[in-house]
Formats: structure tokens, C-alpha cells, sequence
């Protein structure tokens, strides 16, 4: 009787581990949804700020320069229109590097669109593809972020 009795306990603490242990996971996730949640919110806000903080100079606004990553997908497509596309993968490549260092997703999402149009024009396109869904994909994760 007493194997019966230690064995039923036994079952019912392991049957009702799965519960207990299901309350303090939904817990844990909601907390973690909620931090996450503030920390998005927060971030954009300060965005928004930076952004908004103006490339003014007192009443005027000051043009900004185009980043480096545009200037060279300007170069891409020049280089596509000689029909020089060692070139074009040259320009590509640097515009790649600056895209990369920008941070944001806006910048890998066109590099991957030059990728295709380099692909396109020179015949390489599954090459082509495959790098600019990986720039596709990054540019996914960054905007998630």
C-alpha cells in the first residue's frame, strides 16, 4: 500500500509539473513582451528625435550630401548603361560596404535591387538572386530590430 501511495504522489507531482511550469513560462514571456515593446517604443521615439532634430541652420535648411551608398549605386547604374559590368560589380560592392555601415534597413534593400539589375543586364541572375535575397533578408532582420 504504501509503493501505491508513493507512486500515485509521484505521478501526480510529475503530471502537474507541466502546469506549474507552463504558468511561470507565460509569465516570463509576457514580461519579456512587454520590455521588449517599451524598448521598440523608446527607440523610435528617439528616432523620430534624431531625425527630427533638423539639418537646419538657423532658418535656412542646409542640403545634406547623398550617403556614399547612394552615390555609388549612381555609379552602378552608370556603369550598366556603358554596358561595363566589372565596373557596375566594383561600384556594387563599395555601395555594399556603405549600406552595410549605415545601420538601417532602406540602404540593403536597394543594394539588393542593384544586385538584380547588375544580374539582369549581365546575365547572372541566379547569382544575382541569391545575393540579393541575402541583402533582402538582412535588411528584414534590421527593420525587425
Amino acid at each position: 500500500m504504501a509503493i501505491y501511495l508513493v507512486g500515485l504522489g509521484l505521478l501526480a507531482g510529475v503530471a502537474s509539473e507541466p502546469l506549474r511550469f507552463d504558468r511561470v513560462r507565460t509569465a516570463i514571456v509576457r514580461q519579456l513582451g512587454e520590455s521588449l515593446d517599451k524598448a521598440r517604443a523608446h527607440a523610435m521615439t528617439w528616432e523620430r528625435e534624431v531625425q527630427g532634430s533638423g539639418h537646419a541652420s538657423g532658418s535656412a535648411a542646409v542640403a545634406e550630401p547623398p550617403a556614399r551608398w547612394v552615390l555609388r549605386l549612381e555609379a552602378v547604374d552608370a556603369a550598366i548603361g556603358r554596358r561595363d559590368f566589372s565596373g557596375a560589380e566594383r561600384a556594387w560592392h563599395d555601395a555594399h560596404t556603405a549600406a552595410l555601415r549605415t545601420r538601417t534597413w532602406r540602404p540593403l534593400v536597394a543594394v539588393g535591387d542593384a544586385a538584380l539589375k547588375i544580374g539582369e543586364a549581365a546575365g547572372h541572375r541566379r547569382a544575382a538572386a541569391s545575393r540579393a535575397r541575402e541583402l533582402y533578408l538582412a535588411a528584414l532582420i534590421r527593420a525587425r530590430g
